[in-house]
């Protein structure tokens, strides 16, 4: 294939065939495929079955950092993710990729791009061959925001479950995930209201406070400024039906 396809094991054990060479993956594992590595691959004789959800993206410029996997043989890459709580989140992560990708609204392929990118920066910290994968401290505290975005959190807070200062805290945090951490917090915040704002009719101030705003004109501001539209306009864009023209030139 011309794309890179990422899978993740849910239930059971598959069977990846490389030649008269192969090996086995179950639930923990991740696996990745970069464009033009072949497919091959069945669930393993000795397992009920294979349950498993997979996604496809193509060369994506803001995701080059975060492919660097270690290769498991001939060309397919992947690695056993340890953290069962890590795993989890990024089990959950893939499934809503899924369910947003079955919504009928255009914006259906921009959030799915940011679940792309969550889960990618979640596997970098696992990954052996990524810095970010040998400091638990940053990790704990991405698990902490991913686990509590609608509450009023702060740096202090962050900073102390770390057991760090706060400025060498920031310092690392930005240093391996690109962001600072309250940017991170707001990413994952506007990127649940996104989610809530296309996939039900839940008032504005509701959104605002499951996301962890207690202000609606706040989480208005925040919003705009990631996103480049107030909530209201990006719910009704995203709701405007797409009309194909039919007409015979």
């Amino acid at each position: 294939m011309d794309v890179w396809v990422m899978t993740c094991t849910l239930y059971g054990k598959v069977r990846i065939n490389r030649g008269e060479r192969s090996f086995t993956a179950e639930r923990g594992d991740i696996l990745l495929w970069p464009p033009g590595v072949p497919h091959d691959y069945i669930t393993e004789e000795s397992a009920d079955d294979w349950i498993h959800n997979w996604v496809s993206f193509g060369s994506q410029s803001r995701f080059a950092g975060l492919v660097n996997w270690p290769e498991i043989r001939d060309g397919v890459l992947g690695f056993r993710v340890s953290n069962e709580d890590a795993y989890q989140e990024m089990e959950n992560i893939m499934e809503k990729m899924v369910e947003t990708y079955r919504l009928q609204v255009p914006r259906k392929h921009e959030l799915c791009l940011n679940l792309l990118e969550r889960f990618l920066l979640l596997a970098d910290i696992e990954n052996p061959l990524s810095p970010g994968a040998i400091d638990m401290r940053i990790k704990t505290a991405i698990d902490y925001i991913n686990n509590n975005y609608n509450k009023p959190l702060k740096v202090e807070g962050m900073a102390k479950k770390c057991g760090m200062s706060i400025s060498r805290f920031a310092h690392l945090f930005s240093t391996l995930t690109g962001m600072s951490p309250i940017r991170y917090l707001e990413k994952i915040r506007i990127e649940t209201a996104q989610t809530l704002l296309i996939g039900s009719n839940m008032p504005l101030s509701e959104i605002a406070v499951r996301t962890g705003y207690s202000d609606e004109y706040y989480f208005s501001k925040v919003f705009k400024k990631l996103t480049g539209k107030a909530p209201g306009a990006y719910r009704r864009i995203s709701y405007k039906p797409q009309i194909e023209d039919n007409t015979n030139a």
